[in-house]
C-alpha cells in the first residue's frame, strides 16, 4: 500500500474521529476500518494492519 493510500486513510479516520456522528459505513465503503479498542486501522482488501492510530499524526 502506497504512502498516499496511508495518508488518505489517516485523513478519513481522523475526520471520522473528529465527527463520530458521520456514518462509519462511509469509511467501510472505502475498504478501511478502525478498531478503537485495538488502536488499529485495517484494510479490508488485504486485511492487514496499516498503521497504529497513535502514529497517524506522523503521516
Amino acid at each position: 500500500m502506497s504512502l498516499d493510500s496511508l495518508e488518505s486513510a489517516a485523513k478519513r479516520i481522523s475526520a471520522w474521529l473528529s465527527n463520530p456522528e458521520q456514518p462509519l459505513e462511509e469509511l467501510e465503503e472505502k475498504r478501511v476500518c478502525f478498531w478503537p479498542e485495538e488502536d488499529r486501522i485495517y484494510s479490508f482488501n488485504r486485511w492487514e494492519q496499516i498503521v497504529s492510530a497513535s502514529n497517524m499524526n506522523a503521516l
